[in-house]
């Protein structure tokens, strides 16, 4: 039985993932290492702390890592007054389907609370999804699980009836690491043999989720 759900923002309600890139892109050349977008594969999902330690790796233990994201950020922060990220296909109907069944759902985002409510809002899904647990909420961001576990608090349901969605191996593997049943919808990173290993399922987009519901819930296969 599927009694709550939660869902990753980034890459799975919301398609911001090729502003990352571009936003890294930028922020790259303005630091003098060239466009820093295909760095954006090897982050995802990961805390801002787990993270840095990546770009450590690849840029020198001497990169200015608070210049880099700040100009990163600020690059984000203008797109965003001009255009509204677009949904992920299937999200509307996926949360259809759950308000219809009175299934409550929440977000885990390694985003900020502040810039994942922006988001939200200017995609039009913040009044429909106002419980959040932002990156900034936890003391130890994803594949550490606290976060879903935050997240699951907010529904108030148990762990065994709830379900987290991701598209990132890190967040994938950090909700298996608290008990979750997990569903992968892959974006820009496909799941390893041991990420493959832990999914409760891997769809190809939110537009399966309602099947998904109902096979649970009320034995109907689609």
């Amino acid at each position: 039985m599927i009694k709550g759900v939660i869902f990753d923002m980034d890459g799975t309600l919301l398609d911001t993932e090729s502003l990352s890139i571009l936003a890294w892109d930028y922020a790259g050349e303005k630091m003098g290492v060239g466009k820093a977008g295909f760095m954006v594969p090897k982050v995802v999902g990961y805390s801002t702390e787990n993270a840095n330690e990546i770009i450590r790796t690849q840029f020198g233990k001497d990169f200015n890592i608070k210049k880099f994201r700040k100009i990163k950020c600020d690059y984000a922060v203008r797109w965003m007054k001009k255009n509204a990220p677009p949904l992920k296909p299937g999200v509307t109907e996926s949360l259809d389907e759950l308000d219809r069944r009175g299934i409550p759902y929440s977000i885990a985002t390694s985003t900020g609370t502040k810039l994942a409510k922006q988001r939200l809002k200017k995609a039009g899904l913040l009044k429909r999804c106002p419980l959040l647990i932002g990156g900034d909420k936890v003391k130890k961001g994803k594949p550490d699980p606290e976060i879903f576990e935050k997240a699951r608090q907010l529904i108030g349901v148990d762990r065994e009836e709830c379900i987290v969605i991701e598209d990132s191996p890190a967040g994938a593997m950090g909700a298996h690491n608290g008990g979750f049943r997990v569903i992968m919808i892959p974006d820009l990173v496909r799941p390893d043999e041991t990420v493959s290993s832990v999914l409760w399922k891997e769809l190809g987009s939110l537009l399966e989720l309602p099947a998904v519901i109902a096979e649970e819930n009320d034995g109907i296969s689609q």
